[in-house]
């Protein structure tokens, strides 16, 4: 319904007369899906048709992936999904000229042998977008969610992706949003207790706090009390 709207047209056009860049974001975060695409030339072909389409018929700027794959998949898994982003680029500039192609991957991607293989990802991507948080996330312990410092870091990470592309190739999406966790000995540890506060919740919040520097991971943090509880 959203694709079909009118108002998406006008939006597309007033944002591009802005010279804002729009693109389309692919994503699948089964992995079940994501290995039947990439082993298979026939979905990858519909695929790739059915994505530049996309793509052309809103007259759009490019396409990025977003493919979360959780676990370890099989080399047949890793390889085909190279194989769809070098026959998708392929095309789409072919179709398209002038349009962007890009990927988001793990901040461990750099090093780990995931779905991503940046070394031969890299000659047909125009850029990586690194997502760069939840270091910490609602279903474990408090802490940063994108640590500039410590044990692992931001630093760290985006250090083993220049070891295998070029900083041109990099872009590193940082996080506008933060969470909140009880300290509460009465409630358990999860993530049905965990609020998630989007960047403008929180500066406006903290206005009248104490914000507190940590100083291991780089970040700012801050606590309160609601109800007598911290």
């Amino acid at each position: 319904a959203m694709w079909n709207d009118p108002k998406l047209d006008s939006f597309i056009k007033k944002a591009q007369a802005r010279d804002l860049k729009v693109y389309v974001t692919f994503k699948s975060f089964n992995s079940s899906t994501i290995e039947s695409i990439t082993k298979s030339d026939t979905a990858q072909k519909n695929f790739i048709a059915n994505a530049i389409f996309l793509a052309n018929s809103k007259n759009l700027d490019g396409v990025n992936i977003d493919f979360e794959y959780v676990g370890s998949p099989s080399d047949a898994a890793r390889d085909g999904f190279t194989r769809l982003i070098t026959n998708l680029s392929i095309e789409l500039k072919r179709q398209i000229p002038g349009s962007t192609l890009t990927i988001d991957t793990y901040l461990v991607s750099g090093s780990d042998k995931g779905l991503f293989n940046i070394p031969l990802l890299s000659e047909h991507t125009d850029a990586f977008v690194i997502m760069g948080y939840d270091m910490h996330t609602p279903n474990g312990s408090s802490g940063p969610i994108s640590a500039m410092g410590g044990p692992t870091n931001i630093v760290g990470y985006v250090q083993n992706y220049l070891e295998k592309t070029d900083a041109s190739k990099l872009i590193l999406a940082v996080p506008y949003y933060g969470y909140d966790w009880p300290r509460n000995p009465d409630l358990q540890t999860g993530s049905d207790n965990v609020k998630t506060l989007p960047y403008a919740e929180i500066a406006q919040v903290s206005k009248g706090l104490q914000l507190s520097w940590d100083e291991t991971s780089q970040t700012p943090f801050y606590t309160y009390k609601e109800n007598g509880l911290e």
